[in-house]
């Protein structure tokens, strides 16, 4: 019996499980998708010229399997990181006549942690109070000062690179050092600064670590190399072992990959984990309370599928 059942091991699911295992809970995560092996699934030690076609996708390859994909982040589908986006052609889907939707989906261990851009902004007063002031849509049930340490709780774990800039639009937060900007940037921020008073060039606030905290190291979690290959899917910056804090602590979680620091450090070992993946097996796991944190396009399937007995649906 488990305490909670997490639906998804992506950014939601995966912080999910990480709380809720850090407060003492039995959890399980279920993932569809494959699980991501660093040494098989990511080659950032390739140049791109070490790479079939240079680590483009050849045109008709585009057209055929990732038309969507392609169409919504070009700069990030290529050839070494193709495996985590879905081929259109085998997972369709419909949209209202006169409207566009280009839904951009991977099925893996991590979910979209571990294709998302890294650019990461708190919501203010500003965002949370427009609906009511411009009368749109339904209020904001909370308020930024509701969820102001929550911010502070997932930055300082994740590692945010930013400055604290004072502006009321976008709120400061729990930043390591910024990335320094450029000649040409300097020069544009100037420029700005000086022809138009009260407007601010800034550095961009990205989920990359450049100095870090001693939790981060004990992850096996390393500074960002900076070294412009992004698109390869670096395994420095692959997170899955936020959710693997194992039983060494206290902490009761099925961990995702036993191979990871975070899992070692805890004494898991390999094949040990409690994720399912999506290999067609059919197994019956019961659990106090199941969390479905996945997009509601993705839960409800799931529900329609699921034949749960002595567990209560909480939607994350």
């Amino acid at each position: 019996m488990f305490d909670a059942i997490v639906v998804g091991s992506g950014m939601s699911g995966g912080w999910s499980a990480k709380e809720l295992a850090e407060r003492g809970l039995k959890v399980l995560v279920l993932e569809r998708g494959f699980n991501v092996v660093p040494e098989d699934h990511y080659s950032d030690m390739q140049a791109p010229w070490e790479q079939p076609f240079f680590n483009q996708i050849p045109q008709d390859e585009i057209e055929k399997h990732y038309p969507i994909q392609y169409r919504g982040v070009a700069y990030a589908v290529k050839h070494s990181n193709k495996h985590f986006w879905v081929k259109d052609d085998e997972h369709p889907y419909s949209v209202e006549p006169g409207t566009e939707y280009d839904w951009l989906r991977g099925y893996h261990l991590g979910g979209r942690s571990v294709t998302w851009g890294r650019q990461s902004y708190r919501m203010g007063d500003i965002d949370f109070e427009a609906n009511k002031k411009e009368g749109i849509g339904i209020d904001w049930p909370v308020r930024y000062e509701d969820i102001k340490s929550w911010y502070d709780h997932v930055e300082r774990f994740a590692g945010i690179a930013g400055a604290n800039e004072g502006l009321e639009q976008l709120p400061d937060g729990v930043f390591q050092p910024p990335f320094a900007l450029t000649d040409a940037e300097l020069a544009f921020k100037a420029r700005v600064e000086d022809r138009f008073p009260g407007r601010k060039v800034i550095n961009a606030r990205v989920a990359h670590i450049t100095d870090p905290t001693e939790e981060q190291l004990a992850l096996g979690r390393a500074p960002c190399q900076v070294r412009n290959l992004w698109p390869l899917r670096r395994p420095q910056t692959h997170r899955p072992t936020i959710f693997g804090t194992g039983e060494g602590d206290g902490h009761r979680v099925r961990c995702l990959d036993g191979r990871q620091p975070a899992s070692r450090r805890l004494g898991v070992r390999e094949g040990e984990g409690g994720v399912r993946e999506g290999c067609g097996c059919r197994t019956e796991q019961v659990g106090r309370s199941v969390p479905l944190p996945a997009l509601a396009a993705e839960t409800a399937p799931t529900l329609v599928r699921a034949h749960t007995t002595a567990a209560t649906p909480v939607r994350a």
